[in-house]
């Protein structure tokens, strides 16, 4: 008896271990399939992104000699734990590679479990946009609520080891596996993987297998174009990347790609005869799809997109009037295009529904709601070429064609002021109409339109300010001897050349020293161009601030022409972790940009705190005066002209970016020994040339701010989620602030909780 009770006790005793264990996956159900001898794969529920704890996509499995190679890891790390498992039972192979099919976030926020074991993550070129939006970090943290606690503070966004920028072949363990590059396709970026010896396509999100695809700001001609090769393929089977596996892989792609077409067909029609959309869709017979799943959930919202990218299609020039490269592109034209009777009774019936502002109107309603959002339909070509857009606090492109795909994932708040605008006042007014229709409750259209407010003289910003150059916008002299190139307070992008920090340098008697090598070898010799038209002195130093991107891809450039490169060693130590990784995002991002960028080691990795850089008659150092915004910060401090170019020490026109390893205390007790040095002007990484008053306000005042605000919620037992909700509106103006407050409050949370 005594034995039988030692038996029952253990027993539950394990049961409990187990039950304890499995609290930490999401309680769905998920079962590893057998495909083919070396093919299993994981089948997620259908429904939204949130539905199921996130279990809405699939992921496969490839068994090999070596070692395990999966496509794609689902919708949160705790999904990818219970897909190891899975495996596990299966094979005790270790987990080798993770090809990812496209990134979306039901797709690779489990990338981290695989990626900590050391698999090496594989994604196709295009990625980059997705890992560079400006909304990407946002979803995220709205993810860590919405799907907590599976989607969690220690959820980050993985990057790939390496781009895949055409078709690949890769032999391992004994199976070849071909890798098709979809280029832009269902997302920025698709790929699909033919494992050969088993006949078996994963084909990702180019099929919705059993249901209406999810159409979203897909390119339906390329995914046309790919579904159509891919037809031409002998398949035993396909996983898709929703839905069931198909044993008759080439019916599922004829009847996705039939979708695809009958969308172009008819919605090309309306948009050839300016039908309104609400009038094309209802005079459509969606007879043969109505019965389909998820049709009154997606396919509306399919149709609308595929209408609306027709109409952008429809507004590039056909491929016989199309130039070469070698022949200079005509200016786009500011005048507005002729209308067809038609055209103008729809735009005078949404006229008459919406409300209409003028250029006075819109200044004053700027100025007394600065948290008014301002929407710029037209296409990124459009403003750059033309003059930029209108400079605001909460400003952004969206254009007419994405609006009811990402309107509502932008902007969640349906209450907000927002005001529409394009170039003439013919595409705005259908924007608003349509944002009516999503349920916005305070729309307003611009109806003077861009060049109005450009003509009188109202402040704009510009995507490039300098397009006869690889510069973002030309040196500027901030006190004599001493100039900037300001980059884009933006994102870097191909437009912007990777310019999107300043670009400083010295001119004295005996040489030059340039602070910042720029993001590629092309940037640094445009900017090098510049100096040689201010001088005939050689270029002695370049000082690298940090080790991100563009302060030092294009340093081998510097080194071609003689300069000694200087870098801290804390900088140089994160180069050498990431330096692969930087010059991988940079390359998939500029593309032809790129062109003789490589990764370089610096000339002087810098031990000390400071460095003699003096020239001629001009004091100079280097100084690193502790920890601040990223490892190995540096400065240049010129005493006798009180003047200190801070790199991303010092911020003030944009939100300053926080990092995992970024320590905001320090950063505070450093900022102390920077106001000690007393400079009357400074040149921050980022922004116009300003002074100590500005950038403390912006710099140390807000890292105060934030971490007294997280001290409050900490010392009254407050979540990540009250961090959230800290009112940053006093810093709302600055650029950015969209795309970094809330991942910056979580940040500081994340740190102080340890502290």
């Amino acid at each position: 008896m005594r034995a039988i009770a030692a038996f029952i006790a253990i027993f539950c005793l394990l049961l409990g271990l187990n039950a304890r264990a499995d609290d930490k996956l999401p309680p769905v159900v998920m079962e590893l399939i057998k495909v083919s001898e070396h093919v299993y794969y994981v089948q997620g529920a259908p429904g939204a992104a949130t539905q199921n704890h996130g279990f809405i996509s699939n992921a496969a499995v490839i068994v090999t000699d070596e070692g395990v190679i999966l496509f794609d890891t689902l919708g949160s790390p705790a999904l990818a734990q219970l897909f190891l498992q899975k495996l596990k039972k299966v094979t005790d192979k270790p987990v080798k590679k993770v090809i990812v099919s496209h990134y979306h976030a039901d797709h690779v926020y489990g990338l981290q479990v695989f990626k900590d074991m050391g698999a090496e993550i594989i994604a196709p070129a295009g990625a980059e946009d997705y890992l560079n939006a400006e909304n990407t970090q946002t979803l995220l943290e709205e993810r860590r609520t919405s799907l907590a606690p599976w989607v969690n503070a220690d959820t980050h966004i993985v990057k790939p080891d390496r781009y895949v920028e055409g078709n690949e072949e890769i032999n391992f363990g004994g199976v070849t596996l071909k890798l098709i590059f979809n280029g832009k396709a269902h997302s920025d970026g698709d790929q699909s993987v033919l494992v050969e010896p088993d006949g078996v396509l994963l084909i990702g999100d180019l099929i919705f297998e059993g249901r209406v695809p999810y159409v979203g700001d897909a390119n339906t001609k390329v995914w046309l174009e790919r579904l159509k090769e891919m037809s031409q393929s002998k398949l035993t089977a396909m996983i898709p990347g929703h839905g069931p596996m198909s044993k008759k892989p080439q019916e599922v792609i004829k009847t996705t790609a039939h979708y695809i077409e009958f969308l172009r067909e008819t919605m090309g029609k309306a948009v050839e005869d300016m039908t309104p959309f609400d009038e094309a869709y209802e005079a459509t017979d969606w007879g043969e799809f109505i019965d389909m799943p998820a049709f009154a959930e997606a396919n509306r919202k399919n149709a609308y997109q595929v209408y609306l990218s027709l109409e952008q299609e429809g507004m590039q020039p056909p491929e016989a009037e199309k130039v070469s490269a070698d022949t200079p592109a005509a200016p786009v034209l500011r005048e507005a295009p002729a209308l067809t009777e038609q055209a103008k009774q729809l735009l005078d019936e949404v006229n008459q529904r919406i409300t209409n502002v003028n250029t006075p109107e819109l200044k004053a309603l700027l100025q007394k709601h600065p948290e008014t959002q301002l929407i710029d339909v037209r296409t990124p070509q459009e403003i750059t070429l033309l003059g930029g857009s209108i400079d605001a606090p909460r400003h952004r492109n969206l254009m007419r064609g994405w609006l009811e795909m990402h309107a509502t994932e932008q902007l969640p708040d349906k209450n907000i002021p927002i005001v529409v605008y394009c170039g003439v006042n013919q595409r705005s007014p259908l924007a608003a109409d349509t944002l009516m229709k999503l349920g916005y409750t305070n729309v307003k259209n611009y109806a003077d339109g861009f060049f109005a407010w450009k003509d009188a003289g109202l402040p704009v910003e510009e995507n490039d300010k300098a397009l006869d150059s690889f510069l973002y916008s030309k040196p500027v002299e901030v006190i004599p001897g001493v100039w900037s190139a300001i980059g884009a307070t933006a994102p870097p992008s191909y437009d912007n050349s990777g310019h999107n920090n300043n670009l400083s340098f010295v001119i004295t008697d005996a040489g030059v020293v340039v602070m910042n090598a720029g993001d590629n070898y092309l940037l640094a010799q445009a900017l090098h161009d510049e100096i040689k038209q201010r001088t005939d002195q050689p270029v002695k130093y370049v000082l690298l601030e940090n080790g991100q991107g563009h302060a030092m891809l294009g340093m081998n450039y510097w080194q071609e022409q003689g300069a000694k490169v200087i870098m801290h060693q804390d900088a140089w130590h994160e180069v050498e972790q990431r330096g692969a990784d930087l010059i991988a995002l940079m390359r998939a991002r500029s593309r032809d940009k790129a062109y003789r960028t490589e990764l370089s080691k610096p000339d002087v990795i810098l031990s000390e705190d400071s460095m003699d850089l003096s020239l001629g008659s001009w004091k100079i150092q280097a100084l690193r005066i502790g920890s601040a915004h990223s490892p190995g910060d540096i400065m240049l401090w010129m005493p006798d002209k009180q003047l200190l170019i801070s790199g991303d020490v010092a911020f003030h026109e944009r939100l300053l970016p926080l990092f995992e390893d970024t320590d905001t205390d320090a950063w505070i007790d450093t900022w102390a020994k920077l106001e000690a040095l007393k400079p009357t002007h400074i040149i921050p990484g980022h922004g116009s040339p300003t002074n100590l008053a500005e950038v403390t306000q912006y710099t140390k005042d807000y890292l105060v701010y934030l971490r007294t605000k997280v001290g409050e919620i900490l010392e009254n037992g407050g979540t990540l989620q009250d961090a959230y909700k800290i009112d940053q509106s006093a810093f709302a103006h600055l650029d950015t602030f969209d795309e970094l407050s809330l991942a910056n409050a979580g940040m500081v949370f994340r740190e102080m909780e340890f502290e």
